[in-house]
């Protein structure tokens, strides 16, 4: 795990004797919820989020993936990686991820308060942003911070940061 990042199609991922923070918590009495991007790996069933420690879900388990169609690679058509625990979502096309990510977020924290009001929760949070593919919605490059961008691309960056 030396290198770049653990890709979808690699047949390894974190190793499966190395506890997760998500798994310690849980002992202690945490519930436990990951939104965002998994990057650790998706080869077998046990490298997965909700195998690794997680009682929620909800995101990418690879990485790269389109910020509003949730297919990875984006550009080569791909397989839709939206994960909701271990069920596709295809009810999110055209979702922004990270307003996507931001509601699930506050859904799970208003849940979570009103069904466990006394059990500690731990939500980890990995937004997209900022992550290729670079793609962003024209509201947020029309944000004051990047309305003079000339440059295409980091026009887009801009927003994504925005």
């Amino acid at each position: 795990l030396q290198h770049m990042v653990i890709a979808g199609a690699q047949p390894y991922g974190l190793p499966l004797d190395e506890i997760t923070l998500p798994e310690k918590l849980k002992d202690v009495g945490y519930a436990t919820v990951g939104i965002g991007k998994w990057h650790l790996g998706m080869y077998n069933n046990a490298s997965l989020p909700t195998r690794r420690g997680f009682d929620h879900w909800y995101g990418f388990w690879s990485g790269g993936e389109s910020h509003a169609t949730h297919v990875f690679p984006p550009l080569m058509g791909g397989i839709l990686d939206l994960n909701d625990d271990e069920v596709i979502d295809r009810t999110k096309y055209g979702v922004y991820s990270a307003e996507l990510f931001g509601m699930k977020a506050a859904q799970y924290i208003q849940q979570h308060a009103a069904d466990k009001p006394h059990v500690p929760l731990f939500l980890y949070l990995a937004l997209q942003n900022v992550h290729n593919p670079l793609e962003s919605p024209e509201k947020y490059q029309a944000r004051a911070a990047c309305v003079n961008i000339v440059n295409k691309a980091r026009k887009i960056f801009c927003g994504m940061a925005a």
